[in-house]
């Protein structure tokens, strides 16, 4: 492979993880309804979110971005207890998924 289509592979990488980035924005600010209501909690929705996170540590472990799949790792552990009702939405919880958000841009732009 040359360096041509490295560059063309890591652009890809880069628009796609932004695009997930994007959707997983628009669903945690979603979730954030529930935080008085955790009880009423949409399943699909902290599915859609956990999916996002899993995928992007999946594609950044192929493409090597290690600083993004160790994060995506760790909101992917946090996903899953809350999917399987082991922890109850907070607003903590939320601010937190919102700071991972934010890092995963700043990782990306790096």
């Amino acid at each position: 492979m040359n360096r041509q289509d490295i560059d063309e592979l890591t652009e890809v990488f880069i628009e796609e993880s932004e695009e997930i980035v994007e959707s997983l924005n628009k669903d945690v600010l979603s979730l954030e309804q529930y935080v008085d209501q955790p009880e009423t909690m949409d399943r699909e929705l902290i599915n859609n979110i956990f999916r996002y996170v899993h995928t992007l540590k999946g594609n950044s472990g192929l493409a090597g971005a290690d600083k993004l799949r160790d994060l995506a790792h760790k909101m992917e552990s946090l996903l899953d207890r809350l999917r399987k009702d082991k922890l109850v939405i907070t607003g903590d919880m939320v601010d937190l998924l919102f700071e991972g958000i934010d890092r995963f841009n700043d990782i990306l732009k790096e």
